[in-house]
């Protein structure tokens, strides 16, 4: 437990260093699934994105299944989990809610291992190394389709 502090404690200040001197540019709001990914494509249609706040960043995106009866509601979630209420409020009656993390589904945020990513991502991008965008989702699906695990198969 008390080396658990001491790590948190001594990656909170480096953390916060990061994430204030090498901000994000949220101008450009991209499809937070990539459909030009082939297998995606095959299986989704999307239906759009819309505001989930007055102000700020975040969208939430819809996706409808072609081959069955269901659909999924995304919000990326940039930072942390403190937008994922807004997905819950805007879509209170969904049959399965979660967070897709690293190509896995979770019922609770992963805070720790998103906040571990951040910080090797921002140390590469310190010393030229690129990574891929941390990407973590949280969704509201409705229907029988699965297309949660589907879209955490096929995310980077």
């Amino acid at each position: 437990m008390i080396l658990i502090l001491i790590i948190a404690g001594v990656l909170a200040p480096i953390y916060r260093v990061f994430n204030t001197t090498t901000g994000t540019n949220n101008d450009t709001i991209d499809d937070p699934i990539h459909l030009t990914d082939q297998h995606l494509h095959k299986m989704l249609i999307p239906l759009g994105r819309m505001r989930a706040t007055n102000q700020g960043q975040y969208f939430v995106w819809g996706y409808s299944a072609k081959k069955c009866a269901g659909s999924i509601a995304l919000l990326n979630l940039q930072r942390n989990a403190e937008a994922a209420h807004i997905l819950s409020i805007l879509v209170p009656k969904a049959q399965h809610q979660g967070y897709i993390f690293n190509a896995k589904i979770y019922p609770k945020f992963p805070q720790f291992a998103y906040a571990l990513a951040r910080v090797k991502h921002k140390f590469s991008a310190l010393i030229g190394r690129y990574m891929p965008p941390i990407t973590a989702l949280a969704f509201a699906e409705f229907g029988q389709c699965q297309l949660a695990p589907l879209i955490a198969n096929n995310t980077e």
